[in-house]
């Protein structure tokens, strides 16, 4: 008996004179189509606004962090109300990011983020300041 397989997945056994049995039918899963059917799906479009961006960036912080930072980020961004908690300030903030990009002017702006994050005393360390500067900057 010789095994003969083809496109199908089957494979029919022949004897020597060239005449088929019964086709023995193996099926096998492929990986490669397989995964391509997974990733062809599209995928939901993101729905978060450049702002709920920007404030996600802030999410590392630790609740000490989060204290820190609204006690420094009256320095350097008045206009910001601190009194109602981290996460309203977070978004005053990201809204005047928002502006600031509109203006041409967030490197100004997150350089002032910087010292609030790093600035005697440090809040982070410079390695996760330049993260959520660069987080901040892709939400705008």
């Amino acid at each position: 008996m010789v095994g003969v397989g083809n496109c199908g997945g089957t494979v029919s056994q022949q004897d020597e004179s060239g005449s088929a049995s019964a086709p023995i039918t193996s099926q096998t899963a492929d990986p490669d189509i397989e995964l391509q059917r997974a990733t062809s799906t599209t995928q939901p479009p993101l729905t978060a606004t450049p702002r709920e961006n920007c404030a996600a960036c802030f999410s590392t912080l630790t609740i000490n962090e989060q204290e820190q930072f609204l006690l420094k980020v009256k320095d350097q961004f008045p206009t910001v109300d601190t009194s109602m908690g981290f996460l309203n300030a977070i978004t005053e903030l990201c809204e005047l990011f928002e502006m600031s990009a509109e203006d041409e002017n967030l490197p100004q702006a997150l350089e002032l983020l910087d010292e609030v994050l790093t600035g005697g005393p440090p809040i982070v360390d410079e390695a996760t300041s330049l993260r959520i500067q660069a987080c901040i900057t892709r939400a705008f």
